[in-house]
């Protein structure tokens, strides 16, 4: 005869569902406590029993074959319509039971005692259960045993279901930390790319006068604390207003293009080149002393001076000034190399000059194009 069904039946089923177990592979922790409950009573066969919507499924099983049975014809289904402990001790004698294949066919059961086992949430899920081929009692002791071994069986449904969803939060904290720092990068892209924009002058790409003002500043101070050379070279294209004028304006960006690709080609890594304003750039050069950072200014002219824009002459004018961070400020570096390039202009352009205090005034008015 089967059992009635549990008014909160869908609940019950829900609660079951939560505890992720059903169809499970076996493990150790529910067959030990199987074999104890076996043993403890004296049971040929004992089963731990969840009661799913149309049939009993045997989470672990000693003495029985089948890995699931109709719930229709179990026992178990009666078992957790109850409070206590449920206790047929004569299959064959019982209305409920005695035309069960289960009695009549394999596996023959006489005697049953099935303790319900309760979900976190209160609900009947099903039962560990000893079963027997002949008629029996089950001791006052045996069914104490039986009824701690179900409450164990509940706390593992519980602690299973815990680490389960322990490591369901793991997986969603490590997806979405993954997600941050993606985040977290794409910003420091978008942060690194805005940067370039900010510091980087838009015609030529090499850096713009911020970032030249910024760069020379922690330069300055480095040579100073390390007490290393710096040097600066003023750059100026001879005639460019002539270019402008003559070619047009197009023609005038694309010389300052060719030039300060020449020169970001050939200064190092750590050196600093930034257009200055108008046709003018500027190059630091940190740990370099004046005669080396003159004889580079020489060959950057001349390099330049072996190019040629569409058949056009092209040359620079290069003022170069010296210091290590101290006697004078950044701001003297500057305008010092600015006055050797105004001299080199008004000498017929096409040279490099270093600084000299004697020739060349800070002050004097800017050279022209």
């Amino acid at each position: 005869m089967p059992a009635p069904i549990p008014r909160n039946e869908a609940e019950r089923l829900k609660s079951l569902q939560n505890l992720y177990i059903l169809d499970t592979p076996s493990e150790a922790a529910y067959d030990d406590l199987t074999r104890l409950a076996a043993y403890v009573c004296d049971a040929p066969m004992a089963t731990i029993t969840l009661v799913d919507e149309d049939r009993q499924w045997f989470k672990s099983r000693i003495g029985i074959t089948a890995q699931e049975t109709p719930r229709s014809v179990s026992f178990c289904a009666h078992a957790i319509a109850q409070n206590e402990l449920f206790v047929v001790p004569d299959a064959t004698k019982d209305a409920r039971f005695s035309g069960s294949p289960l009695v009549l066919d394999d596996p023959n059961i006489r005697f049953y005692a099935g303790m319900p086992i309760v979900s976190p949430e209160g609900f009947h899920v099903g039962t560990m259960c000893v079963l027997d081929k002949k008629p029996r009692e089950l001791t006052e002791e045996k069914q104490v045993a039986l009824r701690v071994l179900a409450r164990q069986v509940a706390a593992q449904f519980q602690m299973r279901r815990q680490l389960l969803e322990l490591r369901e939060a793991r997986a969603k904290q490590a997806k979405t930390e993954q997600r941050l720092r993606e985040s977290q990068t794409r910003l420091k892209e978008a942060n690194a790319c805005l940067q370039e924009m900010v510091t980087t002058d838009a015609l030529t790409g090499v850096k713009n006068r911020r970032a030249f003002d910024e760069g020379l500043q922690q330069a300055w101070k480095m040579s100073a604390r390390t007490k290393s050379p710096l040097s600066l070279l003023m750059v100026d294209v001879d005639h460019f207003k002539r270019v402008n004028d003559t070619l047009g304006h197009e023609a005038g960006d694309d010389v300052l293009r060719l030039v300060a690709q020449t020169l970001q080609f050939m200064t190092r890594s750590t050196d600093m080149v930034a257009r200055y304003g108008g046709e003018e750039f500027v190059v630091v050069l940190p740990g370099t002393e004046a005669e080396p950072a003159v004889a580079f200014a020489e060959q950057l002219r001349l390099n330049i001076a072996n190019l040629s824009w569409r058949g056009h002459p092209l040359t620079v004018s290069i003022g170069v000034d010296s210091g290590s961070g101290s006697g004078k400020t950044e701001c003297e570096l500057v305008a010092h190399a600015d006055a050797a390039l105004y001299r080199a202009k008004n000498s017929g352009r096409n040279r490099v000059l270093r600084f000299d205090p004697e020739k060349d005034s800070p002050s004097a008015g800017k050279h022209t194009a």
